[in-house]
Order: structure tokens, then sequence, then C-alpha cells
């Protein structure tokens, strides 16, 4: 009796402990879920040099920025941990070192890779400060708590080096305006390896630097995570193709097109109109262009150098807005799981929204009318004519890919040939993360202690399960005594 009472009170004790383990381990866990919060607003910032710029630094608009000078300092104070840094840079991304206030150790360095730049921290404090080895300016810092990140922040990735589709944009806004859902679509719901490209750069011809911006915001809203390719040819109006080629060199163009075919090697790419939409000189070019860079982005001849570095390719399928022939309706209206239920119709417009520039302007996106989002036409097939006629991968598709959207669940040279002549893309489009920036854990994670807590849970539980069954076992087998 008194040997089953002590196991009895050994078993209890044992889950007593369990218990209370996992009740410390839950505080931590609970706390790494905690979003982060925008603690900018109590921090004191510090600039090194032009100090009366420092109100633009927090007034919430791409427009204007702190001109940080070469070899500048911004110095962050907080009240409690900093989580991380998140930057938008006016026109062009900078390098930078951070490290804490008053000590030599770098923490993290970055090259100038992306005009939205998230600094995930972890450990670095509540004073930090940022070094400029070259000018720059900033046109917005967020300072972040420790948390996990806010779906707002921006956390670009480098840009696919085999991408799944290839969505080639004239200018920004062009992608949700006459590509509907299909961001939305392949890169929300279904995960493709969706790259974006634009053939124009919105800055320096209209004094349109905010355009980048939008476009950065569009992106991130329907659900591209890989940063775009952007080309250095400024935004010029064009009202016909003949007009869009004195303006543009065509072979620079051309080259530009056979370039991105062959860096991202898509399977699949999405063109715009080779009437223009409404008659734009410059998407029929953009749109030309493509059809011409499919057969010379797989000839070797064709650019040695670009068929060096990244190899031919051979695309399978392009699909081009409102062409005439081999036409597809693409269903936009399926609630996306990825989007909460929206569709990728209401989900292409909601990354327009973004392209605050333009909403005063006549554009819409819409699924009806000479403009209709939805209408594409197969232009090349490697792999046979649709028949479904609802899926921009039939026929190339892997066999777990579903035939329409998931149900809703309760600084290349354009032609390194010539790189004197050809639009350059510049430092900060895109050319990937820092090689040498390894990634810190995130902020407010779980430290070693509650793993350790963990284990010795799973361990004192398991003690106290094999007491009760011991317990068990000894009590049968004195009720099996007693019969006998």
């Amino acid at each position: 009796m008194r040997n089953r009472q002590g196991i009895r009170r050994a078993a209890a004790f044992c889950a007593c402990l369990g218990a209370c383990a996992l009740l410390l381990t839950g505080i931590p866990i609970s706390a790494a879920k905690a979003e982060a919060e925008d603690i900018t607003g109590a921090c004191g910032l510090t600039l090194s040099a032009r100090a009366e710029q420092q109100r633009l630094l927090t007034d919430r608009r791409v427009t204007t920025s702190w001109d940080a000078p070469k070899g500048g300092t911004l110095r962050i104070q907080a009240d409690s941990e900093i989580g991380g840094l998140y930057l938008l840079w006016e026109k062009r991304p900078a390098r930078w070192a951070l490290r804490r206030t008053g000590e030599d150790t770098v923490l993290r360095q970055n090259n100038g890779y992306f005009l939205h730049e998230y600094i995930p921290l972890y450990g670095a404090g509540t004073d930090i400060t940022l070094e400029f080895p070259d000018s720059g300016s900033i046109s917005e810092l967020y300072v972040l708590s420790a948390g996990t990140c806010p779906h707002w922040v921006q956390r670009w990735g480098p840009m696919y080096e085999k991408a799944d589709m290839l969505v080639y944009s004239t200018h920004a806004d062009d992608e949700h305006l006459w590509f509907g859902g299909t961001m939305p679509v392949y890169a929300g719901e279904y995960k493709k390896k969706v790259q974006v490209a634009y053939l124009i750069r919105h800055g320096k011809a209209r004094n349109e630097y905010m355009r980048t911006h939008e476009l950065l915001d569009g992106l991130w809203a329907v659900g591209i995570t890989a940063y775009p390719m952007i080309s250095d040819f400024e935004d010029y109006w064009a009202g016909s193709l003949e007009r869009a080629k004195e303006i543009y060199n065509e072979e620079d163009v051309l080259a530009y097109s056979v370039m991105l075919l062959r860096r991202f090697k898509p399977d699949v790419v999405i063109g715009q109109d080779l009437q223009g939409e409404y008659g734009h000189g410059v998407h029929m070019l953009c749109a030309e262009s493509l059809t011409k860079a499919i057969p010379l982005a797989a000839d070797p001849s064709y650019s040695p150098r670009t068929a060096a570095g990244y190899g031919t390719w051979q695309i399978q399928k392009c699909y081009l807005h409102l062409y005439g022939e081999n036409q597809v309706v693409m269903d936009w209206d399926v609630p996306l799981q990825a989007f909460g239920g929206k569709t990728g119709f209401e989900m292409a417009k909601i990354g327009y929204s973004h392209h605050s520039s333009q909403q005063e302007k006549w554009f819409a996106v819409k699924q009806e009318g000479d403009y209709d989002c939805r209408k594409f036409g197969l232009y090349y097939t490697a792999v046979g004519p649709d028949t479904g006629k609802k899926d921009f991968f039939e026929n190339i598709r892997p066999a777990d890919h579903p035939v329409g959207p998931a149900p809703l669940d309760p600084a290349e040279p354009a032609d390194p040939d010539n790189p004197s002549a050809a639009p350059v893309i510049q430092p900060g489009d895109g050319v990937g993360t820092d090689p040498g920036q390894a990634e810190s854990p995130p902020a407010g994670g779980v430290g070693w202690w509650v793993y350790l807590l963990i284990g010795f849970a799973v361990v004192v539980l398991a003690g106290g399960t094999a007491a009760l069954l011991l317990l068990r076992r000894q009590h049968r087998s004195a009720r099996h005594f007693k019969i006998e």
C-alpha cells in the first residue's frame, strides 16, 4: 500500500513539474508571436549633419528626405529593445554599417540593394548608430520593437535565378491594369516563382521618383517577394510604335528583352498588347521586342556574352494581353485563400490603388470593355495549344498544380556586347541580398533556455507516465494474485 501511494505521489509530482515547465515555455513563445510595433515616435534621433531635415525622416512622405553626407551618421535611441529598422531610400539605396553606439564592432552592413530595405536586429540593444560610407538620401525611417515583422514591412528577396513566370510590364502600374489577377493568383495563391521586370524606369525624365515606391508597394500587396528588375530606360510618351523607336534605341530594347529571358529562364512569359492597349507606343515597343526576343534568347549567336553568362533559353509559352489568336479568358473571380478570400480581381485593384500618382487619371482595372484584364492570347507555345484555356501553365503544369485557383479553405547591362551604349541596371535595383550578410535570429525570438525547459518538461512528463504505468501494472498483479 505504501509503495503504491509513493508511486502515486511521484507521478503527480512529475506531472506538476511538467505542467509548470510547459507554462514557463509558453511565456516567451507567446511573446515571440507578438507583432513588432512602430516605436519611431518614441525614439531619439541624432543626425550628424543637416539636423534641420530630421522631421523629413518621419513625415511619412517618400517625396521628402534626409540627405546623409558621405561619412554621415544617424543615431537612434529607444527606451526598449530595437527589433529592426525599415528604411525607404529616396532614389537609390546606399551603403551602410550599423553599430552599437560607442562600440567598434559592426553588427550589420549592406552595400545598397533594395529601395525599401528591412534590417532585422537581434540583441542590438537600445542605442545604435547607422554609418554611411557614401552619401545617400533616406525618405522614411521606421524603428520597430522586438517581435515578429509586420506584413506592411517589405522584406524583399533577391531576383530569381530560375523563375516559373516572367511578368514583363512596360511601366509601373501596367502590371495591375492589364494583367489583372496574374500576380495574386500565381505568386500569392500558387506560390509560383513570379519575377516582374519593367522596361521603363520612372525618375529623372519627369521627376517621378515616387513611382518606384508605388511600384514596390503594389507588388508587395499582391504577393510578389522577389525584387523586380528595372531598366534604365527613362519614361517618355510615344503615340505610335514608330515614335517609340525614335525615342529609344530599338536594338537596346531588344537586347534587354533577350537578357530577361536568359537571366530568369521563365517557363511562361506574360506581355502586353501589341497594339499598346490604348495606343501607347512604348507598350507596343515592349510587346514587339518580347516577340522578337523569344527565338533570339535560344540563339547562341545573338549577344554571345549574355549567352555565356546566363546560357541560352527557350521559353515554353508566351501570352500577350488582348492578343487576337488562341484567346483565353482568365477567371480572376475565384476567392483566394492567400488573401483571406479576396479574389484575384479584387487584389489587382488593391495593387493598383498603391499607385497614388495615377489615381486621378482615367485608368482602372476592368473586367469588361476594350482593356479587359482577363483577356489574353497564346502568342507562342512549345508545348501545344491550350484546351482548358484557364491556366497559363496548362501542358507544363506539375501534377500537383491545380487547374484553377485553390478554393477558399474555413545589375546587368541590357546588352553586355555594347555596354557603353546599353542602359545599365543601377546598383540597388535588386541584384540580390548582400552575400556576406548573415541572417540574424528574429528579434524577440525564443532563447536557448526555452528549449531546455521544453526538454525538461518532456522528460518529467515521460517519467510521470512511466510511474503511472508501473503503478497500474502492480495493481493488476495484485488483483490476479487474489483471484488465484
